[in-house]
């Protein structure tokens, strides 16, 4: 183990580096002069600068080498919202701004203590309360010191001095408090979440394949035109790719594409079933803007962000993440999925744009299906373009 330990600290006008011996003397130092600025009415410190500004105070240790162990601490509080790849989602907010009166006397109320405007809290639920586009991106948030530490070490931690700043700590136990947090989270679902249903496969397969008087190649029509038979335009969001998408298009004729608002994808490329969904809607001469593409194939933040960044402008995105929101752990999700095979008496199927998300029990009938299929593709003209 080396010989000193080095201490990094990222004041509010400094930041400063001291090595010291394990006599606890100081060996050596550096430091780096910095101000924070107001930028759209923010007080922020550019995050280029705690390197350049690190880079500055560290070239001051001698025999670096030497260094056994080092810590670091910063400026407490404020907001610093990352995605799950450590993308920061906007300026660093540091504690010197005063503009989460309302979030602050809100948890104060619900917490039963007081919540400065400067802690992190406050600047998340204030960005809620605000509607801030980056809130359902956030993957962690964290202080400045957090931030260093885990890009220096890649360890997502903070100390309980730290986290004080964060969240109320329960001090018996060293951790967030457990019915703080319960009563956060209460809190955090009254915004900002729109539920958006859609039918499932089983619909399809079932009401377009499990009676024995309909072509199972016609079953989205079926399936389709039963839906507003029984709903209306109400939970109008049509799944595609029960039997392929190519196929659904050859049923999703004006009537249906303008009853229901919108149309769901769970297979394939998101970018090109997006485009095709879009050229669809133009063919049909109904505006794509009044219209929801929803995703729900095997998303997180990050892929969801990139899919609203391509159709934001163009129409209306909504997603659906289960396995990425639901399974908390570090470990792999299992690939469950529950397909009914069966209806009435015959088999029915999923086959799906992709493979391995097709589901069956009988491969005759799957092959009879894929043939049915194919002919109606190749052989009959397309009346809904």
């Amino acid at each position: 183990m080396g010989r000193t330990a080095l201490g990094i600290e990222l004041g509010s006008t400094r930041i400063k580096a001291v090595a010291i011996d394990e006599n606890n003397r100081i060996v050596s130092s550096g430091d780096y002069t910095w101000k924070s600025d107001l930028v759209n009415g923010v007080w922020t410190y550019p995050m280029d600068k705690v390197w350049e500004g690190l880079n500055r105070a560290v070239s001051g240790i001698e025999n670096r080498g030497e260094i056994g162990c080092a810590a670091v601490s910063a400026m407490m509080h404020g907001y610093l919202p990352f995605d799950e790849n450590w993308n920061l989602l906007t300026p660093f907010r540091t504690w010197q701004n005063t503009m989460t009166a309302q979030a602050a006397e809100e948890l104060s109320a619900l917490f039963g203590v007081n919540i400065p405007q400067r802690w992190s809290i406050a600047h998340l639920y204030q960005a809620v309360l605000n509607g801030e586009e980056h809130i359902g991106r956030i993957a962690h948030i964290t202080t400045l010191a957090g931030y260093v530490h885990h890009a220096l070490t890649g360890v997502n931690a903070v100390g309980v001095g730290e986290a004080s700043g964060i969240f109320p700590i329960d001090p018996d136990h060293l951790e967030y408090n457990a019915e703080a947090l319960d009563k956060f989270r209460a809190l955090a679902r009254k915004y900002h979440l729109t539920p958006a249903g859609t039918m499932v496969h089983e619909w399809i397969m079932c009401v377009g394949q499990g009676n024995h008087k309909h072509n199972p190649a016609y079953s989205n029509y079926y399936g389709l035109d039963a839906w507003v038979k029984e709903y209306g335009v109400l939970n109008g969001t049509a799944l595609t790719d029960t039997i392929t998408t190519d196929c659904f298009l050859r049923d999703f004729n004006l009537t249906f594409a303008t009853l229901f608002s919108g149309v769901r994808h769970d297979s394939g490329d998101p970018i090109i079933w997006g485009e095709k969904m879009l050229e669809k809607y133009k063919k049909l001469g109904i505006d794509a803007t009044t219209k929801t593409l929803l995703f729900s194939d095997s998303l997180n933040f990050e892929k969801a962000n990139a899919i609203y960044e391509h159709f934001k402008d163009r129409c209306k995105v909504a997603f659906g993440i289960g396995t990425y929101l639901s399974n908390d752990t570090y470990d792999e999700a299992l690939n469950i999925v529950m397909k009914v095979t069966r209806c009435n008496g015959q088999d029915v199927a999923k086959i799906s744009d992709v493979e391995g998300k097709g589901m069956c029990k009988n491969e005759e009938y799957v092959d009879y299906l894929t043939r049915s299929i194919k002919w109606r593709m190749e052989n009959e003209v397309d009346k809904n373009v």
